[in-house]
């Protein structure tokens, strides 16, 4: 799990810098993250057990094209935490992440 992880935190830091590299062009960069979703990446389980963990794909894709129809640069299906107190740790790093980076550029 920590590897998973590191990885996890380690592409939503380079989708931060890639953005705000990409600010002044005409490219918009999306992050989707979803949640574990029905599917046979599960199946080493049998495929009776494996595919009831996560999120139906029907409703993934629902929720993750809603996301994308309402314009949003990071869209996130299917959360851990209660919905409000995820996004409030989003905009929290995203915050501190955009202060940092006005730093940087300032030197």
């Amino acid at each position: 799990m920590p590897a998973y992880s590191a990885a996890k935190a380690a592409l939503n830091a380079f989708i931060l810098c890639f953005r705000e590299q990409l600010k002044s062009t005409n490219v918009k960069v999306v992050e989707l993250s979803p949640p574990a979703v029905q599917s046979e990446l599960h199946d080493y389980m049998t495929p009776e057990v494996g595919r009831k963990i996560g999120m139906p794909l029907d409703q993934f894709i629902d929720e993750a094209f809603a996301g994308l129809q309402a314009g949003k640069d990071q869209v996130v299906v299917g959360s851990i935490a209660d919905e409000k107190t995820f996004y409030e740790v989003l905009n929290n790093r995203r915050a501190m992440f955009e202060t940092l980076s006005k730093l940087l550029g300032s030197v």
